[in-house]
């Protein structure tokens, strides 16, 4: 059964998006090492039949010893003939059985061809998507969203650039779409081009929630900035006459003229000191309470800002992850259990490992059964019982 999904998805050109590796692993490996062995075989065969002709020419060689001077040994020809017709006997089974062993090592030779093929291209459908969700990613960085329309785009403001299917898909995976619309806007079809992460992501449409979360805090932080910039031109017409009046209450107490109206000139700069700091402590007031609006109003968009950067960073990461992931796959890495940890094995070589780099094989199916088991916190399980990435909240 296997060797039959390995030679229809070679005649289909490309495997599925979403297609598991682990069977089209083994399926190659079988193979191959099937083919090998037939190999083997015919090469035994091949040998068999360059015996077979030795004793045929050994035949030969007793019959024409039995053609001598004085003509025939009647004795020897019947034994030569005997030889030589069960050496001919022998030839012509090894002959057949050489054939038959040709047969059937091309045949094993081109299964193999055809299960290699068929993991390749389900390694090359998971790098697809990976690459795809780390483009989205990219895109969804720099405030890129699609939005349905007739062709496929991804539009900022309304500068739109043409994308592919699948990083369509992607950008409607991770949530990155238009305000207005839902993911019921695109063809369902559209859901089988990524396969990496939750079915039910696109509802919550994440990355234009976190970007709408942040340009409310962008702009709540340039409403505080523009009423801080608004306070400036009342600040300086009071501010100088103050700075003056400083000036002239420290000249009139530090400095004082020696004459009669030391005194008086003393308590002059006081009350002009006074009367400046009544008129500078309201607007001072305002300019220090619209500057820790600005403040407080930055310190709001920071987290904001830090949730798109941790979104934007792990589906890059998961994406990245997927794309080297598919590549070992291909080559025959599988994930298995050691222990309470996992390692990528290929053969009996095996590299331990951890994190989105060891989810990303379960999730493309090229795991031993229990590897899963110490990756909870990444995997997540949909109703159709497949394994996907777990997007933190």
């Amino acid at each position: 059964m296997i060797a039959t999904l390995a030679a229809a998805l070679l005649l289909t050109g490309v495997a599925e998006a979403g297609t598991p590796l682990r069977s089209l692993q083994a399926e190659a490996a079988r193979a191959s090492g099937a083919g090998t062995a037939l190999a083997t075989a015919r090469e035994a065969a091949r040998q068999a039949v360059v015996d077979r002709y030795r004793d045929i020419e050994a035949g030969e060689a007793l019959l024409a010893r039995a053609h001598g001077p004085q003509g025939l040994d009647t004795k020897k020809l019947s034994a030569a003939m005997d030889a030589l017709a069960k050496a001919k006997a022998a030839y012509d089974g090894a002959l057949a059985r050489e054939r038959a062993a040709t047969i059937t090592s091309v045949q094993a030779d081109a299964a193999a061809r055809a299960a290699r093929q068929a993991l390749t291209d389900a390694a090359n459908g998971w790098t697809a998507e990976g690459e795809a969700l780390v483009q989205a990613a990219r895109r969804a960085d720099a405030g890129e969203s699609v939005r349905r329309k007739p062709e496929r785009s991804a539009c900022l403001a309304d500068e739109c650039a043409p994308i592919g299917a699948r990083e369509q898909a992607a950008m409607i995976a991770i949530g990155a779409i238009a305000p207005g619309t839902t993911a019921a806007d695109w063809p369902t079809d559209a859901a089988a081009e990524m396969t990496l992460l939750p079915p039910d992501l696109p509802t919550r449409a994440i990355m234009r929630r976190l970007r709408a979360d942040l340009q409310t805090a962008t702009e709540s932080a340039k409403i505080a900035q523009d009423a801080l910039s608004a306070r400036r031109p009342a600040f300086g017409p009071v501010l100088g006459p103050w700075e003056t009046a400083l000036t002239e209450l420290f000249d009139a107490y530090f400095r004082p003229q020696i004459t009669s109206h030391a005194e008086e000139t003393l308590a002059m700069a006081v009350d002009g000191y006074e009367k400046a700091t009544a008129a500078v402590k309201p607007v001072a007031a305002a300019y220090r309470a619209a500057s820790i609006a600005v403040d407080d109003a930055l310190a709001k968009r920071a987290p904001a800002e830090a949730a798109v950067s941790a979104r934007v960073t792990f589906f890059a990461d998961t994406g990245t992850a997927v794309t080297r992931a598919a590549r070992l796959a291909a080559r025959g890495a599988v994930l298995s259990a050691q222990g309470n940890a996992v390692a990528e094995c290929i053969g009996t070589v095996c590299t331990p490992t951890g994190g989105l780099e060891a989810a990303a094989f379960v999730v493309i199916g090229a795991a031993t059964p229990g590897a899963e088991k110490t990756l909870s916190a990444y995997l997540a399980r949909t109703p159709d019982k497949r394994w996907v990435f777990r997007v933190p909240d």
